[in-house]
């Protein structure tokens, strides 16, 4: 009886032509124009470092030759932008079976310039300057919402970028097509774009769980978060929450909005009532959180929009002691002036 042969998989990069060659070419007006944006994309997996286009053109090959076509494919816009993102929202949205919650990451990030006469650029801080002294360089703000896949068994997940659009400051230069906003707001308008999206699908009661940090948790950004979602964003501990107001009485008078001032979530860290252990799994190892759940609490200007606090506590780890400041501290002169230390003293420092 002859065997039966496995059959061979099929390559990744097989695969994913096969998904993006429809996706370019419905996207594109002309068969070479969506040819060459499928080439392009092909070629950007390629790029190790920075995803500069002469770098693609250089992986595909296509270094000695005419690069005019390839930048006129991005100046003058010769494809459309919302078919392609519509294209993985859909791709994403089939990874979840049945009606699982969709989960996404909302975030901004810097991307660092040089020239002030570029679109969109201003003065931020800059993220690798030490928070004890704080600096400020060139960049553009970008915000940008990504989708993550299922969980693993092992609890893996990946991320796939879904939305990203400029969000200037009000200083910054101005930028065609796209206002000067707070983060919060076109994090916001991202949310929008999104549910709108799924809605159309035809998903409308489908779950959105938002994943964000600090800069998300103004009171104006839960006024606007769009139904059947929910956010997830970092609070601060002092942050003011109230309870519910009681039910209204008969009488004269306006109706109160809030109900009494409740503990800051510090106050109700330090309570040791109320905590329960939650295991998960992240990367293929155990993690054990010990976490707290109260509420339902309103906070300023958004007392329709009722929250939940979610309270996980830290851990304690040992500190080591500081080198570089002990270096410091005793490299003196005899004179009592500070001098450079030499090789010996610097090697005995490091010993202690």
């Amino acid at each position: 009886m002859a065997q039966s042969t496995p059959p061979t998989p099929v390559p990744f990069s097989t695969r994913l032509e096969t998904r993006l060659r429809p996706l370019c070419l419905a996207a594109t007006g002309q068969p070479r124009v969506g040819q060459r944006l499928l080439a392009l994309t092909m070629g950007m997996l390629l790029v190790s470092g920075r995803t500069m286009l002469t770098r693609m053109l250089l992986a595909l090959g296509l270094a000695w030759h005419d690069w005019t076509a390839a930048y006129r494919l991005f100046q003058r816009s010769r494809f459309d932008l919302d078919v392609l993102r519509r294209g993985v929202v859909a791709d994403w949205q089939a990874l979840y079976a049945g009606d699982a919650p969709l989960v996404v990451v909302l975030d901004g990030t810097q991307l660092p310039r040089t020239s002030r006469k570029l679109p969109g650029v201003g003065f931020l801080r800059a993220p690798r300057t030490p928070a004890w002294r704080p600096g400020i360089h060139y960049a553009q703000r970008w915000e940008g919402l990504s989708g993550l896949t299922p969980l693993s068994a092992s609890g893996d997940t990946r991320t796939i970028p879904l939305w990203f659009e400029p969000a200037p400051t009000p200083k910054a230069t101005a930028w065609e097509g796209y206002p000067a906003r707070k983060e919060w707001e076109a994090g916001l308008a991202g949310l929008e774009w999104l549910r709108a999206e799924l809605d159309q699908d035809g998903t409308a009661t489908r779950r959105l769980v938002v994943v964000a940090d600090g800069a998300y948790t103004g009171a104006e950004l839960w006024k606007g978060v769009p139904a059947e979602t929910t956010l997830l964003a970092r609070c601060a501990k002092n942050r003011a929450l109230f309870a519910l107001p009681p039910a209204p009485t008969p009488g004269r008078g306006r109706p109160r909005t809030y109900g009494d001032r409740a503990p800051s979530p510090q106050e109700q860290r330090a309570d040791p009532e109320g905590w329960q252990d939650v295991t998960c799994q992240v990367r293929g190892t155990p993690r054990h959180l010990h976490v707290k759940v109260t509420g339902p609490w309103i906070v300023r200007t958004a007392a329709k929009h009722p929250l939940f606090l979610i309270i996980v506590a830290g851990i304690s780890r040992k500190r080591g002691r500081n080198v570089f400041s002990a270096i410091r501290l005793i490299t003196w002169s005899r004179h009592g002036k500070p001098t450079r230390a030499s090789g010996t003293c610097r090697m005995r420092c490091r010993s202690w």
